[in-house]
């Protein structure tokens, strides 16, 4: 038997998988998008790599950027994981809304890149905590829900592609409606997620020790030293560069292969 309390738990899940399918979508038909800019009569003379740029800076937002922005906001701010999620969720919205009014390419690396970035970073930490909250370690379903958020991401990727080329061919509405409705579709499921949201039973000391000694021997990790967590970040943030320079440089290449 699940306890009524769980019940909300799956919903909260629920509703975030969809979040982060639809936003998912909307992130990787990237390529797609562009296509749609360059019918654009505001975006004429745009290079293909300042058109890639944008997709670059949100990366660099989300993967990074948005940790030092988190931890600002929850340690400084003493805001909690709702309030977080609120915030992000906010952000994201507001970044479609502003893309759909923009017209050059920097205009949408501040709206897209960096807004909807940095709000997409806050809600995708805020969100595995959350979802950790509702199924701790000693849930038998832990590991199948904390992943579902991630692992179903793919579809929305699949659908929103498509649907962003059909929207952007037909005349009537464009890509600036179609970010519009996007702007819409995920405002209406962030309300649902914070009025859902309830709340997330607190692991208390005796449940984080309840497991056995060998277990918790098992589990114990050493901890860090300073030297080893600036290591860790550095290396993070190299890697995150290196992952937004390599969704900018095919823009690049395209545009000198021509």
């Amino acid at each position: 038997m699940i306890s009524p309390p769980i019940y909300r738990g799956w919903v909260v899940l629920g509703i975030a998988i969809l979040v982060f399918v639809l936003w998912a979508g909307v992130v990787t038909s990237w390529g797609t998008t562009i296509l749609c800019f360059q019918q654009d009569e505001d975006f004429p003379s745009s290079s293909l790599a300042a058109l890639g740029a944008p997709l670059t800076v949100y990366y660099a937002f989300k993967l990074s950027l948005s940790n030092f922005i988190y931890i600002a906001m929850s340690k400084i701010g003493q805001l909690g994981l709702k309030q977080v999620i609120a915030v992000g969720l906010i952000l994201m919205a507001l970044g479609l809304l502003l893309t759909s009014l923009a017209n050059e390419p920097v205009s949408v690396a501040i709206s897209f890149g960096i807004l909807s970035g940095s709000g997409s970073g806050l809600v995708l930490i805020c969100t595995y905590l959350v979802v950790a909250l509702w199924f701790p370690w000693s849930h038998k379903y832990h590991v199948f829900t904390t992943s579902a958020v991630n692992t179903l991401q793919p579809i929305g990727s699949a659908i929103l592609n498509n649907l962003s080329a059909q929207m952007c061919s037909n005349p009537s509405l464009g890509w600036r409606w179609a970010f519009r409705i996007y702007t819409v579709i995920l405002s209406s499921l962030g309300l649902l997620l914070l009025l859902l949201y309830g709340n997330p039973p607190e692991a208390t000391n005796e449940q984080r020790g309840s497991q056995s000694d060998k277990k918790s021997d098992f589990l114990q990790k050493p901890p860090w030293t300073l030297g080893s967590k600036i290591a860790i970040y550095v290396i993070w943030g190299v890697a995150i560069c290196c992952k937004g320079f390599a969704f900018h440089l095919p823009f690049v290449i395209i545009k000198y292969n021509k």
